[in-house]
This record gives structure tokens, C-alpha cells and sequence, in this order.
């Protein structure tokens, strides 16, 4: 799932999978999670949901690549 897919479907939540795509990949949500920009609204045995304004946060937090 793209960030503009989630953006015309108006979600408030995704999952691992989604969030990491979101975000260019899962070493970069590991980061995310690491510098403790986003973590998981919900984190349970098998089910992980992110807050996709959280991770559009985190995202605009980044400094631009140069």
C-alpha cells in the first residue's frame, strides 16, 4: 500500500506491512521506531497497527536526504 492509496481511502490505521511501505521500507520504520518517532498503537501476539498520522508525522520529521 502506497501513502497515496491510504490518502484517498482515508484509514486512520495499518499494519507492519502497510506502515513500512508508507514509510520507503521496514529498515526505515525500524528506525522510526528506534528514535522513538512512532510506535504501535496496538502491539499483541499477532496483530500490530500503526497510526498512519503518526507515521506522517515522523515522516515530515526526517531531515530531507541530501
Amino acid at each position: 500500500m502506497k501513502y497515496s492509496d491510504v490518502a484517498a481511502r482515508n484509514v486512520i490505521a495499518v499494519n507492519r506491512a502497510d506502515a513500512a511501505a508508507m514509510v520507503a521500507g521496514s529498515k526505515v520504520l525500524d528506525e522510526l521506531i528506534e528514535k522513538g518517532l512512532v510506535r504501535p498503537k496496538i502491539r499483541r501476539h499477532k496483530l500490530t497497527v500503526f497510526d498512519v498520522a503518526q507515521l506522517r508525522a515522523a515522516w515530515n520529521a526526517l531531515p530531507p536526504d541530501q
